[in-house]
């Protein structure tokens, strides 16, 4: 039973606007695992796939543009650059939007800095690369996050809901993902 989640336009705002962090997302999973992650960047030619499966001949890891990727080694919370995003419509809205500002007030006086670029899929990918060392946001589809989370577990990261439990890609309220080693950190500050 194989699920092909496709994003044609992940950072559709920035597509339109010519900001360059938009992607075309692809993750396919069989039986709710994780196969294939792929997440291309047309405009800066960046084309990042992560493989969990070994059989076929297929070389399991991280890649960006055929050259291994691992997440960030930065353990130290202070040092951590994250990424978020906003909610972009949501019948709760204002709940949404309160958790953004509490999460800010919460998370960015004790990080080196927060970042937001617009586009889920790239952000998992930054992390995955060692750019970020995590990110999280509230509110996201499974078509947002399906790709990303495959590239950046295959990269050494963590990935888990606002309370540490598993993600459910099809029904979550926050992603939260990380190099593993501030996990605990971000999931304490967002909780």
């Amino acid at each position: 039973n194989n699920t092909i989640i496709i994003d044609p336009i992940d950072g559709t705002t920035n597509f339109v606007n010519s900001v360059p962090h938009c992607a075309i997302s692809v993750g396919i999973y069989t039986n709710c695992k994780e196969d294939v992650g792929v997440v291309y960047n047309p405009i800066l030619d960046e084309f990042v796939y992560g493989i969990a499966i070994g059989d076929n001949g297929l070389q399991t890891g991280a890649f960006l543009n055929d050259k291994p990727i691992q997440v960030s080694s930065e353990s130290e919370f202070d040092k951590a650059l994250l990424a978020t995003g906003f909610p972009y419509s949501c019948s709760n809205l204002q709940q949404d939007l309160d958790f953004v500002l509490d999460s800010f007030r919460s998370v960015l006086p004790k990080c080196q800095d927060i970042r937001r670029l617009g586009s889920a899929s790239v952000d998992l990918c930054m992390v995955a690369r060692g750019i970020y060392e995590g990110y999280f946001e509230i509110g996201l589809k499974a078509w947002d996050i399906s790709a990303g989370i495959i590239i950046l577990k295959q990269a050494g990261g963590k990935v888990s809901e606002i309370d540490g439990s598993e993600i459910d890609i099809f029904n979550h309220r926050c992603i939260i993902a990380t190099n593993t080693a501030i996990h605990n950190k971000l999931v304490e500050l967002l909780a």
